[in-house]
């Protein structure tokens, strides 16, 4: 499976989703990405939670 995720991401976006099956077959459809608050696409962008707390951490 793949997601259009751009660089522009914001909570609430709508993106497309293609899904590809054991025998080839490709599913393609949209959905609401549950990437809720900036805080979670900052958290999304780094890598997850940990690596955003110990880039933050390391910062200071």
């Amino acid at each position: 499976s793949t997601l259009n995720l751009t660089d522009d991401l914001k909570p609430g976006q709508t993106i497309t989703v293609k899904a590809v099956q054991a025998d080839g077959t490709e599913i393609v459809f949209e959905t609401t990405c549950r990437v809720d608050t900036p805080v979670e696409v900052d958290y999304y962008r780094n890598g997850g939670i940990l690596h955003t707390v110990l880039r933050n951490f390391l910062k200071e």
